[in-house]
């Protein structure tokens, strides 16, 4: 394989992956109590965005590289 693919298929892959899951969420564990042997946590998640915009333009990419390296031949 030739190196523009191993940088094409990871921005094509990525590209389709930020337009079809849009979002995700992430959970994480915040000490809250520490008293000796007393310990609580409070579990915080969030919801991380993915741009359309930036999915879109890295799927454009790798296609493009792709498109390129099959032009040469």
């Amino acid at each position: 394989m030739k190196p523009r693919v191993h940088i094409a298929a990871p921005l094509v892959v990525g590209g389709l992956f930020a337009i079809l899951f849009p979002s995700f969420f992430d959970t994480s564990a915040d000490k809250v109590v520490d008293l000796g042997p007393l310990h609580a946590t409070a579990d915080t998640s969030r919801i991380i965005p993915l741009p359309l915009l930036l999915g879109s333009l890295a799927l454009l990419a790798g296609l493009y590289l792709i498109a390129k390296g099959r032009r040469r031949r």
